[in-house]
């Protein structure tokens, strides 16, 4: 815990290393997460509706309950300023919510060994 699903379009493929890179730092930092407990996928979306600009990440980060607002309002902050430390040469809409996980439903194992 916790995870970060992040969405971007086509054009911010060629950065999403540094990207990662950047947003994992970003939570590290924040100095609620083990390093190894972090899990960050990203997924290359095609929008189908254009904004007034087109390129776009969007993140959503799932944690267990129980932090609070600020707490809350930090990791989000920090994960943007960490995007937005970075030049990636045009501009992009950054969007991020944070989400709590419902433990009673919320399932890990590890499967097929």
């Amino acid at each position: 815990m916790p995870h970060l699903i992040v969405e971007i379009t086509p054009k911010i493929t060629k950065s999403v290393d540094i990207l990662v890179s950047a947003m994992q730092q970003a939570l590290i930092d924040a100095e609620l997460f083990a390093e190894n407990d972090l899990k960050i996928r990203v997924h290359v979306v095609h929008q189908l509706v254009k904004d007034q600009v087109p390129d776009c990440i969007h993140c959503q980060l799932h944690l267990m309950p129980g932090r609070s607002v600020p707490i809350r309002q930090k990791l989000a902050e920090g994960v943007r300023a960490s995007i937005e430390a970075i030049k990636l040469g045009f501009p992009i809409s950054f969007t991020i919510q944070i989400f709590e996980i419902n433990k009673d439903t919320y399932i890990k194992s590890v499967i097929g060994c």
